[in-house]
């Protein structure tokens, strides 16, 4: 219940549901349970308005869960944490090193993930690339991400990848193309503050 009111303007109460399911799950013993509801701490913080001090702990505290994750013998997990500081690199206007940590999980992903693992990933490649000037690169990596989230019937993440559509066109010159695209897309954020990742 925790991460979809992290969605919407309820992420204070979901950061505090998160750390009591923490703690109780810790007391019973559930240690991979554990690890995923610090997952979603951190990605609650993420969905926060920007906090000098929270945010700069995000770096250390994926690496610290991927770190365990991997030690656990749990590589699918520590991937999709990696997905986690992907987007984070991107939200830091870091795109050479959000690449850079792509590739290092891409197999994984894309062998053992989730079409919405493989969406992600591939829609966060595409935003990436799009900063680098790699727009031919970017389409074609949307147009995957695209295809996967359509296999999941998400309408919410298929808004998304348009919205990084339109950044392709606008940094492709294509500004008419990126006004249509906006417009014709704008309806799926109606009413949600999610944030584009």
């Amino acid at each position: 219940m925790a991460m979809p009111l992290c969605a919407g303007n309820g992420a204070d109460i979901a950061y505090q549901w998160l750390e009591t399911a923490c703690t109780l799950l810790a007391a019973q013993g559930h240690t991979m349970a554990v690890l995923h509801c610090r997952r979603a701490l951190v990605m609650s913080t993420l969905l926060t308005p920007y906090h000098p001090i929270q945010h700069a702990t995000i770096p250390d505290r994926l690496d610290g869960l991927i770190e365990v994750y991997n030690a656990a013998e749990h590589p699918l997990e520590a991937a999709r944490t990696s997905i986690q500081r992907i987007w984070f690199l991107n939200m830091q206007g870091d795109p050479r090193d959000a690449l850079a940590t792509a590739e290092a999980i891409e197999h994984i992903i894309m062998q053992q993930g989730t079409p919405y693992d493989q969406g992600w990933l591939l829609r966060l490649r595409a935003h990436a690339c799009t900063r680098l000037g790699q727009t031919e690169l970017a389409r074609r990596l949307l147009a995957q991400s695209i295809e996967r989230f359509t296999q999941v019937r998400s309408p919410l993440e298929l808004a998304k990848c348009w919205t990084v559509a339109a950044d392709i066109d606008q940094r492709s010159q294509h500004y008419e193309q990126a006004l249509e695209t906006w417009i014709a897309h704008a309806l799926c954020f109606s009413g949600s503050r999610c944030r584009v990742v």
